[in-house]
């Protein structure tokens, strides 16, 4: 997994806790650029409006994470070790949070260290349903409203892809350039890390996996996708929806069961508002094996 930041902090820390392999640094560095794929793939239904959109507009939509398919996207499954309790540095976890939970309780006081220890009490009294109950509570927290991904494929020969995201084959498939997508707003990007486990959320340790590393983990259900996405903070809905200058689309690959009429108009926008810069490919069956390869169309 390549992980590349602009806004998002990521520590070292959290990558030797949880050993995932991912490389980092400032993305402004052109040694990043022979890093990332240089052409992201979306497929699209074009029998949908706001799909033809895409194509029509040059536009991309970050999705908020209760919007996208995987009920675990963003919101991802965490496990916790319920013996950490009876550790006797638990409590100073506890004391970390109270300004949180009890604001009016002043630090350091006689007050703060009571009820820092009724807390704790009450947390060993079923530490499983306490960290459950919390970690729904968070789940659906108003916080995760200021994301927006952009999901996208490292590959345009995906079956499943063309199968449940374009239509049966019908739609098409449109290639970006991910630098022009960094170059049009502030945003982290990178492949998705698919796990077959929750990751085991250490309250002693400290790390808040909720910082970062959840932005870009998935369930291996998911893998097939090869996801690349682009992650970006929005303050309201209006900014979800983001438009690129032509340039940044590259390819448009025409489904393999696309009908003559929708080819066609979909020429005609290439001609149009792209003035015939972006290449044109079809996806097609290979005859020797259960893949997909493409040819190029002129147009």
């Amino acid at each position: 997994m390549v992980l590349y930041l602009r806004k998002i902090n990521l520590t070292r820390t959290a990558l030797e806790d949880y050993k995932l392999d991912i490389t980092y640094g400032n993305w402004e560095d052109p040694l990043m650029n022979d890093k990332f794929p240089q052409v992201i793939y979306k497929y699209r239904d074009w029998s949908i409006s706001h799909h033809r959109k895409s194509l029509f507009n040059c536009e991309i939509w970050f999705s908020a994470p209760k919007q996208l398919n995987d009920p675990y996207d963003i919101r991802i499954p965490i496990q916790f070790d319920y013996r950490e309790v009876e550790h006797p540095d638990f409590i100073k976890s506890i004391q970390k949070v109270m300004p949180f939970v009890y604001p009016e309780a002043r630090p350091g006081s006689y007050e703060y260290k009571i009820i820092s220890e009724n807390f704790h009490e009450l947390i060993k009294e079923s530490p499983k349903s306490w960290f459950e109950k919390n970690l729904e509570l968070l789940r659906e927290n108003e916080m995760f409203d200021v994301y927006g991904v952009f999901s996208a494929s490292n590959s345009c020969l995906l079956a499943l892809m063309w199968g449940y995201y374009a239509n049966g084959g019908q739609g098409i498939c449109l290639g970006f350039d991910p630098n022009e997508i960094k170059r049009a707003l502030k945003c982290g990007f990178g492949n998705a890390m698919y796990i077959g486990t929750p990751i085991v959320h250490s309250l002693l340790k400290g790390v808040q996996v909720f910082d970062i590393l959840h932005l870009f983990i998935k369930g291996e259900a998911w893998s097939h996708e090869e996801e690349f996405r682009v992650i970006t903070f929005v303050e309201n809905d209006t900014e979800r929806l983001i438009r690129l200058p032509p340039k940044a689309l590259k390819k448009v690959i025409l489904g393999y069961k696309i009908s003559d009429e929708d080819k066609s108009e979909v020429i005609r926008c290439l001609k149009d508002v792209y003035h015939s810069q972006v290449k044109l490919y079809q996806i097609v069956p290979e005859l020797t094996g259960f893949k997909f390869k493409k040819k190029e169309v002129s147009y």
